[in-house]
């Protein structure tokens, strides 16, 4: 909603458009067990506890107006409907169904729309086809990369509900790649509260600027000074002498001062970008943590008040 920008830490269970803000992380409430191999060609038509756009019914219709055996069919009727179901003779028609889980684990195909449900069956290694009740849920399905079964042919529909779901399961490592293969729960546990007021005048007014997943990155409103919350501290990163040799050298191929000309060069981009922004002829720059110093000797080639801060041990640069 409007104040989403406002949280300082922000979990997504399901695919949200990037228009409202990209999260610190993509979570899912539960995590099923990663799929063997699947047997069978059972299709699931679950269109969740209320199904007040009788989705159920109309999708039925056309699928079985496409000559798919009813016997591969197995229809849950949700705990919320106010109504009965036509009868489908053949199909197995599932009431008061507690979890969905072991019917997602015994069919190779999922029908349903998006949704918590949508996910579960692309984890499972399902066939998964959506169909949408509104278009803003259409709007979700195509963004988060399921395959949409609206709009095809009763040919086309038969074609995709073919024996071999291979075709639609191409889609499942688009959904799912922005997931962290962890659950909502245990991210929770790793997170350690974390101030969001300004470090330099302590206003407690922000915008977002950036979010990744142990920390947010904060615009003072009054200073305008850009300013990191961590909330997991552990995320960051040791910088003794041995990041800069052996730690440095299993992560690039070499050590850091090998590397160093190549850093300098990339410093150099950094503090033009940097320049643009303080729009100043000779601005007054501290930076704090400069390592063995490549940014503060490109720095000094722009303004003679670039100063290098030590922030411990013998690698970090003197002033």
């Amino acid at each position: 909603g409007a104040y989403r920008s406002c949280f300082p830490y922000l979990i997504d269970t399901l695919y949200l458009p990037r228009e409202q803000g990209r999260p610190n992380v993509m979570a899912p409430v539960s995590l099923p067990e990663k799929p063997g191999e699947k047997a069978g060609k059972g299709i699931l038509v679950s269109f969740g506890g209320e199904d007040s756009s009788r989705l159920t019914e109309k999708i039925m219709d056309r699928i079985l107006s496409a000559g798919i055996d009813p016997v591969r069919i197995t229809v849950v009727k949700g705990p919320l409907f106010k109504r009965s179901l036509p009868e489908y003779p053949g199909a197995d028609v599932r009431e008061n169904t507690v979890s969905l889980q072991p019917l997602i684990n015994s069919n190779r195909y999922l029908i349903t729309s998006f949704g918590l449900t949508a996910y579960e069956g692309a984890r499972a290694g399902l066939g998964v086809l959506l169909f949408s009740p509104t278009p803003y849920h259409k709007k979700l399905a195509k963004g988060a990369g399921f395959s949409s079964g609206e709009g095809k042919s009763l040919k086309a529909l038969r074609f995709i509900l073919a024996e071999d779901p291979s075709r639609l399961m191409q889609n499942n490592g688009k959904v799912l790649k922005n997931f962290s293969e962890r659950t909502l729960s245990s991210v929770l546990q790793d997170l350690h509260p974390a101030s969001v007021s300004c470090p330099v005048c302590g206003e407690s007014g922000r915008s977002c600027e950036s979010r990744e997943p142990d920390r947010t990155y904060f615009r003072c409103i009054r200073c305008g000074i850009v300013f990191m919350s961590l909330f997991r501290p552990e995320a960051l990163s040791d910088y003794s002498s041995d990041y800069f040799f052996d730690q440095y050298k299993a992560q690039y191929g070499k050590t850091y001062l090998e590397d160093f000309d190549h850093i300098k060069e990339m410093s150099d981009s950094r503090s033009s970008r940097l320049f643009r922004l303080l729009k100043e002829k000779s601005p007054a720059v501290l930076d704090i943590g400069c390592a063995y110093g490549p940014s503060v000797g490109q720095g000094k080639k722009r303004t003679s008040f670039w100063t290098g801060y030590r922030t411990g041990g013998r690698f970090l640069c003197q002033p």
